[in-house]
């Protein structure tokens, strides 16, 4: 079987050094361990390279040496490419511009063939309009269809699959 391919958006390296919601940092220190297993395929972006360089020194270092810890390939696709289907997200309602960072992680994700976008952005990323208009928007568009979840809604679907 495939291992899937998972772009991890900047939320979820910061969840993995952050206490104050123990579920979530619970969930995504398990989400690292099936990138060490080789379970699933960790991806970065250009874009959270850059939001990490604006995290406060501590946080920033914290999250360089988690990247360097495990396999992460960085995605290396030209952002002008990126920037055209986050304007054509806009076009079709997707989200406003003032969301443009996280249309850009969609667009990259949606360009670089990933199977899952893990996000803890519960406002723009995950929720059901984002979810499914992304995926019918990327269907029309001649895209593969993309999963948009948290790493905690990874290991609640696994605990009910595992358990019916």
């Amino acid at each position: 079987m495939r291992i899937p391919k998972s772009y991890i958006d900047t939320s979820v390296y910061n969840m993995y050094f952050d206490d104050h919601v123990p579920e979530y940092q619970a969930a995504t220190v398990r989400l690292f361990e099936k990138f060490q297993t080789g379970e699933l395929k960790p991806f970065i972006s250009s874009i959270v390279f850059d939001e990490v360089i604006r995290a406060p020194g501590l946080r920033q270092d914290q999250i360089k040496k988690l990247i360097g810890k495990f396999d992460i390939v960085s995605i290396d696709i030209p952002i002008n490419q990126v920037d055209i289907l986050a304007e054509e997200y806009i076009r079709r309602g997707l989200l406003s511009k003032k969301h443009w960072r996280d249309l850009q992680h969609i667009a990259i994700a949606t360009l670089a063939k990933m199977d899952i976008v893990f996000s803890f952005n519960f406002k723009h990323l995950v929720r059901s309009k984002t979810k499914i208009e992304s995926t019918m928007i990327n269907g029309e568009l001649g895209y593969g269809s993309l999963i948009i979840m948290s790493p905690t809604e990874l290991f609640t679907n696994e605990y009910q699959y595992k358990n019916e």
